[in-house]
């Protein structure tokens, strides 16, 4: 009789399965075979407990002269200022004394006699004792340091009263000769003299942010050198930067200039800023309308 294929499948399958549930059992039991039986009467518990009373003890000795070896160390000399963490370890010092050590020199701390590791606050006393007959340092680090000659600054003279400085020409050395003036301030003046375009008047330092009231007796202007701005040209950016435009004023020239094409004199401008008349005094120094626009022609539209 010939079974299917199916069926052959699963018979040879079975098959394979018995057989290796016998191979298992059979290690299993050939393990507990080759396993020692524990003692069953009570002489030998009694021999097999004293056996392994003795087997510990001995462990235990083993390992208690192999920490206390390992604790003591092995002794010679050494510099504390140049051993690495393994030779410090073989000294038989306690990891943390070990790290502390190499923590403090990487600071730049360094130990000059003897008695500084000492206070390597995590070494014991007992080690300090134990390791100082072998501390070697070099007598170039046991010199004394000498101490260093103060600093002797020197500040510029102050100005005295009836004299001043031209502020389109000093640099800050200059300037820091003003009484109340400092680096910090000489800097602003100069930063806002470059904003401006250059000054055109003394009075103008008072508008530097923490300038002393009464300062600008110091100052004076003798030849007016400034940067001036097309009015009809100058883009956002240029218009926007400048101190007595700034970005509000600066987009409505730039609509001005979009409606009517061209800026043509001071009072148009003043009027579409709602400019005043001191305003219109600082500001027109800086302003030129289009390249036409001459000396004689800034009188009259000052006086508009």
């Amino acid at each position: 009789m010939r079974f299917p294929l199916d069926e052959r499948r699963g018979l040879l399958l079975l098959s394979l399965l018995v057989i290796a549930a016998s191979l298992v059992l059979l290690w299993v039991e050939s393990g507990r075979r080759d396993a020692v039986e524990p003692p069953r009467d009570k002489d030998e518990v009694e021999e097999f407990r004293a056996f392994h009373i003795r087997t510990s003890s001995r462990e235990a000795a083993r390992h208690r002269r192999w920490q206390e070896e390992r604790r003591r160390g092995r002794l010679f000399p050494f510099d504390p200022n140049t051993a690495d963490s393994a030779t410090l370890d073989a000294l038989g010092l306690s990891r943390s004394a070990v790290r502390a050590i190499i923590h403090y020199r990487r600071a730049g701390g360094r130990f000059r006699t003897a008695s500084d590791v000492a206070r390597i606050y995590t070494l014991s006393p007992s080690d300090f004792r134990r390791i100082r007959p072998y501390i070697s340092i070099p007598s170039s680090v046991t010199e004394p340091r000498t101490r260093r000659s103060p600093v002797t600054r020197t500040f510029p003279a102050k100005l005295r009263e009836g004299e001043s400085v031209d502020l389109n020409s000093c640099d800050t050395a200059v300037l820091m000769r003003v009484p109340g003036v400092g680096r910090v301030t000489a800097e602003r003046i100069i930063k806002y003299g470059r904003l401006l375009g250059g000054y055109t008047a003394a009075t103008q330092v008072r508008e530097v942010y923490g300038m002393a009231e009464g300062a600008e007796r110091y100052f004076h202007v003798t030849a007016p050198r400034h940067v001036t701005i097309d009015i009809n040209k100058a883009d956002f950016g240029a218009l926007a930067r400048h101190p007595y435009i700034g970005r509000k004023r600066a987009a409505e020239v730039m609509r001005l200039r979009r409606k009517y094409g061209r800026i043509t004199s001071m009072a148009q401008l003043a009027f579409a800023l709602g400019l005043g008349d001191e305003e219109r005094e600082k500001l027109l120094p800086y302003l030129s309308f289009g390249g036409r626009d001459t000396a004689a022609e800034r009188e009259v539209n000052l006086k508009k």
